[in-house]
Order: C-alpha cells, then sequence, then structure tokens
C-alpha cells in the first residue's frame, strides 16, 4: 500500500515538472547577456560578438555547432538538440553573412544568398521540408520581443536548472510563440475592395447658338381677358380686386336706373304750369 501511494505521488511531481529534452554541452560559455542585432528582412536576431552561429528567434535562443542545430529559453544553455526537419523557416533562410563561425563547406557558397540545406541534407530531406526557401510565401510577422529580464542573471547568479529558469521566464517572460498556421492568418492582410471615386459632374451650362441653328420660339402663352379702362385705372390707383370691381358697376347701374323716373315727373309738372299760365291769361 506504500508503494502503491510513493509511485502516485511521484507520477504527480513528474507531471508537474515540464517535459525537458536531453541537455548537451557544446562547449560554449556566454558570461553576460549577449548584443543582439535584427537581421534585416527576418524577424531573427544574431550575435556577431559572440564567436558562434547564434540566434534568437520565437522566444528561443538558436545555436549551429558542428552541423547540429539547439535551443535553449536562456542565453548560456542548457541546450537541446533540435531535428533538421523542425528548424524554423526563417532561420534556414539567414543569409550566410550572419553566421559569425560558419562551416567550411559554406564558403562555395555566395554570402549574400542563404546556405543550400536541401544539397547538403539531401533530397530526402528537402522533400520532407518542400518549399522552406521560397521567401515570398512567408508571412513573418513582428519579431518576439527580447527577454532582457535575463541581464539580471550572469555569473553565480546565472540559473542553471530547468526548473528555476521555466520560473523564472514565466514570471518575467509574456510572450508565447504561435503555430505557423495561427501567425499566418494574423499577418496576412485583408484584402478589401477599392471604393471607386464619386464623380461629380458640373451644372450643364447654356451652350451659345451658331449662326447656322434657328432659334426656338417659346410656347405661345394664352392671353388673359383684358381689363376695362375704368377697372384699369382704379386697379392703377387703388388696387382693387376684380370681384369689388365688378360690384361697384351694379351699384353705379342701379342708381342710374333710379334716377330716371324724378327726371320724367319733373317734366310733368313743368308741362302743367304752363298750361295753367296760359289759362291765366
Amino acid at each position: 500500500m506504500k508503494i502503491t501511494r510513493c509511485a502516485f505521488v511521484l507520477l504527480l511531481a513528474l507531471c508537474a515538472v515540464p517535459a525537458w529534452a536531453d541537455e548537451f554541452d557544446i562547449g560554449l560559455t556566454i558570461s553576460s547577456y549577449p548584443q543582439l542585432v535584427l537581421v534585416p528582412g527576418y524577424p531573427v536576431y544574431y550575435a556577431p560578438e559572440v564567436q558562434a552561429n547564434y540566434f534568437f528567434y520565437a522566444g528561443d535562443y538558436w545555436l549551429y555547432d558542428n552541423d547540429n542545430w539547439y535551443k535553449s529559453p536562456w542565453y548560456d544553455g542548457p541546450w537541446e538538440l533540435v531535428d533538421p526537419e523542425e528548424v524554423p523557416d526563417a532561420l534556414l533562410q539567414i543569409p550566410i553573412r550572419y553566421y559569425v563561425a560558419p562551416p567550411t563547406f559554406f564558403f562555395s557558397w555566395i554570402i549574400t544568398d542563404h546556405p543550400h540545406w536541401g544539397e547538403h541534407w539531401g533530397h530526402e530531406w528537402e522533400r520532407r521540408r518542400h518549399g522552406w526557401d521560397r521567401h515570398e510565401g512567408h508571412e513573418w510577422g513582428r519579431p518576439a520581443p527580447l527577454p532582457d529580464y535575463q541581464r539580471r542573471y550572469s555569473g553565480d547568479r546565472y540559473p542553471r536548472e530547468r526548473e528555476q529558469q521555466f520560473e523564472l521566464q514565466h514570471r518575467n517572460y509574456r510572450y508565447r510563440p504561435q503555430p505557423p498556421s495561427i501567425q499566418q492568418q494574423q499577418t496576412q492582410p485583408v484584402q478589401i475592395a477599392p471604393t471607386l471615386p464619386r464623380v461629380n459632374r458640373p451644372p450643364e451650362a447654356a451652350r451659345p447658338l451658331h449662326r447656322h441653328e434657328e432659334r426656338t420660339t417659346p410656347p405661345a402663352v394664352p392671353r388673359q381677358a383684358m381689363p376695362q379702362p375704368e377697372q384699369a385705372r382704379e386697379r392703377e390707383q387703388g388696387s382693387v380686386p376684380p370681384g369689388i370691381v365688378r360690384r361697384e358697376q351694379v351699384i353705379r347701374g342701379n342708381q342710374g336706373t333710379a334716377k330716371r323716373p324724378e327726371r320724367e315727373g319733373g317734366r310733368e309738372e313743368r308741362r302743367g304750369q304752363e298750361q295753367e299760365r296760359g289759362r291765366d291769361r
């Protein structure tokens, strides 16, 4: 029963600690944090003052030594051996001029070109890593931030244990590398259809007529009934509306007809008076 419990506790302890690959001592010692310079056109840093093919990419330090690739989360190891088929394309495309300690077989190639890894590692490797040398087909994105917190750890303060390195990195370095498929989705630009420019047409101006063109006469407007002279005068003087003018005409006509009987009566009275004067005589 005690043996079973001990085995269970040991299994939990192994699960809590991250699984590390085999560690290798490559005989390189870096006493302090190295100076890192960004390679133009690549999200990769190299160390010009370190006498080794030393790089930093995607949160890890990479080292090419004795035809092997190594990586480590800390600048002075311990180092982990990486299979050639798992080396990122960005590192494989670094031009030869940024290898501080290039191997002898690099000298037959142009320094501005990347190493011919397919020629060196064979056609079988190149078949499995098809497209590794196509720079135009890769979307690198932004380079990973440098872990500057490691400057405080040098000499005797440098952590040699993997567990201690993992704890310090988890506490001070927030960058986490993403799979290449996710990086391409984030860095791939979104193509938006361009909006067509809006054409503002100027208003059409009146075109002058030429001599041989006929002038078009405007359509005839029906003439309105002209007002009577009296109505026109009254409208000019008092601006009387047409309805009021007609009503005044009717009133005047009625007054004229009313005076006529009075004039006829006056004539009869005169005749009667003359007849009476004749009789008296």
